[in-house]
């Protein structure tokens, strides 16, 4: 995502230029991630993670698409190459039986 694209999709989502700011002040970046939005803002900025959710490590990526990956085996979970198409859709679980977005709060960053 371009830095014009970046600035579009926060704006349309009625976020400031400056969202970032909240995950690098914060005492572990990770701390302010409470919603699917706020994944959704990392991810504008190409960040890239593990996370482990009910005892499964999972790899989230912006690079190529959004996708999410079960790391044991490398196995593509969930891809979109739209954004708000991922807030909505993505999915997590060893066979993608859980909609991301209804349990983020579950997901322990690693």
């Amino acid at each position: 995502m371009t830095d014009t694209q970046r600035e579009q999709w926060l704006k349309k989502h009625g976020l400031p230029k400056n969202d970032l700011d909240r995950f690098n002040n914060a005492a572990h970046w990770w701390d302010p991630i409470k919603t699917m939005l706020d994944l959704q803002v990392m991810l504008t900025c190409v960040w890239e993670f593990y996370v482990d959710f009910r005892g499964e490590e999972y790899f989230i990526s912006s690079e190529h698409g959004y996708r999410v990956y079960l790391v044991d085996g490398d196995e593509l979970i969930y891809k979109s190459d739209d954004l708000d198409d991922f807030g909505e859709n993505a999915r997590i679980g060893e066979d993608g039986e859980f909609l991301l977005k209804d349990v983020i709060k579950e997901l322990v960053f690693e």
